[in-house]
């Protein structure tokens, strides 16, 4: 997913979200999926402003390569 969208936040938030699902689809016990949603839960509240600023459009992204620098005479 990062490397499609180059937003870590998106990454970390999808990969977050995905948690419960798994544990859910895999049949774990309760306590399990219970916490798995508590933490999904957390990464939302502490991504928050990264939500904001995915909205507004202000999110850097990750760049895969560097910038070509001037050279200097």
């Amino acid at each position: 997913m990062f490397a499609l969208v180059r937003y870590a936040s998106v990454a970390s938030i999808l990969a977050a979200l995905s948690l419960p699902v798994i544990a859910a689809a895999l049949g774990e016990p309760w306590p399990v999926d219970v916490f798995a949603g508590a933490a999904a839960l957390a990464v939302l509240v502490l991504h928050r402003t990264n939500i904001a600023r995915l909205r507004a459009g202000t999110e850097s992204r990750f760049r895969f390569r560097r910038r070509a620098e001037p050279v200097k005479s």
